[in-house]
């Protein structure tokens, strides 16, 4: 015992300590940005802008990652997570490095997204292959500069299996903080139609820095049959009453820099079919020149406080955002104390960098330009 007590006195006159535990650098409110590998380009990472964004969650997972055998052995999972290199893969998986060391470099953090409904389904059949699922992306984040793993859980069923991976990827996440000395974050994206219990709830919000909600496809889409508005400021206030068991804090909200188009239909009414015999999706880029040459007209709706787009004959007609109402939707969430707000999606309203001008957003730079205006960014002024 007298041993002991002198080691520890000697300890603490040398100084010496534990190292200190890495700690979230997220600031009090977040805007972020998700972005897909497949619409990267070159010309995009020679100005691209990424200073907006405190996070980027960048789906730039390997091809087909699901139809691995994760039924073998974890050291098997973890060896092919090992042997995945970006530079020799297909497609724009190649640019991927470059823009990790963007986003760094512009002072953001960037998270490997893994999405999905269908992707899912092996693991409801066999749970136990989570944990080497896990384990797999645990290790792509470590072996490729990443700063954690955003999970964008589409399917609607299983929450509690969700929950439980999302603990086990903390403990994951936090064993690699230890070895590395970085905080690793942990976030994912629901669909804001989800509904949790109190102890779900509790459950998951241990495990994660915030979740996403995808507050857009509000609407039928193009898998209803009845259009209405995307993003419905009046239906967003109406979904969020069931999420009320979550603190806003750790709550982000989706913007949408796209809509959808519909072709022989109105608003409201009913079709013989799915919608996509009717319309698709438009991003905001792709509309812009109907409105600016196509002779299309506005037509605002003050209950959902977002309009429509028609065309001259009223044979079609577009529902997504614009300048002014995500302006409104923007007030709103920072005035009821929301944790931040994400964009789907970083390209949708994107003009790419050219003759030394950084690349810009239609949209998106409204918001950046407002959070600056209130104080809210930059976010080094705003650490937690």
């Amino acid at each position: 015992m007298k041993k002991n007590v002198l080691f520890a006195m000697a300890l603490l006159a040398c100084g010496c300590s534990q190292p200190a535990r890495p700690v979230s650098e997220a600031p009090r409110f977040i805007h972020a940005a998700y972005s897909v590998e497949s619409l990267l380009s070159e010309a995009e990472l020679s100005g691209p802008g990424y200073e907006a964004f405190d996070f980027v969650y960048l789906m730039a997972a390997p091809a087909k990652w699901w139809t691995l055998d994760f039924d073998l052995p974890e050291a098997e999972i973890v060896r092919r997570a090992d042997a995945f290199d970006y530079t020799s893969a297909p497609g724009n998986m190649p640019l991927v490095p470059r823009m990790i060391g963007e986003v760094h470099a512009a002072g953001g953090k960037i998270l490997l997204c893994f999405g999905g409904q269908q992707e899912f389904r092996p693991f409801l059949e066999k749970p136990e292959r989570l944990t080497k699922f896990e384990a797999y992306m645990v290790r792509l984040v470590e072996r490729n500069d990443y700063d954690g793993i955003d999970m964008d859980w589409e399917i609607t069923i299983d929450k509690e299996l969700h929950a439980d991976m999302m603990g086990r990827l903390r403990g994951r996440l936090d064993s690699l903080s230890a070895k590395t000395g970085k905080y690793y974050y942990l976030t994912t994206a629901l669909s804001i139609d989800h509904v949790y219990d109190e102890a779900l709830a509790g459950r998951l919000s241990r495990a994660v820095d915030w979740i996403n909600i995808m507050s857009y496809d509000m609407c039928d889409g193009v898998w209803g049959r009845t259009p209405s508005h995307n993003t419905s400021l009046a239906v967003l206030r109406s979904k969020l009453a069931h999420w009320q068991i979550f603190d806003r804090r750790q709550l982000c909200l989706g913007l949408a820099n796209y809509g959808f188009y519909y072709k022989g239909l109105l608003p409201g009414e009913t079709a013989d079919g799915p919608l996509s015999e009717y319309g698709s999706y438009i991003t905001y880029k792709e509309f812009l020149p109907r409105l600016e040459h196509g002779g299309w007209t506005e037509e605002y709706d003050p209950e959902a406080e977002v309009s429509y787009y028609f065309a001259p004959d009223r044979g079609e007609f577009v529902t997504i955002e614009n300048p002014v109402s995500m302006h409104r939707k923007i007030e709103w969430v920072t005035a009821n104390g929301y944790r931040g707000v994400f964009w789907w999606e970083f390209h949708h309203d994107y003009v790419a960098p050219e003759a030394g001008r950084a690349g810009s957003h239609y949209l998106i730079d409204g918001v950046t330009d407002y959070l600056k205006e209130q104080g809210i960014r930059p976010a080094a002024e705003a650490n937690d």
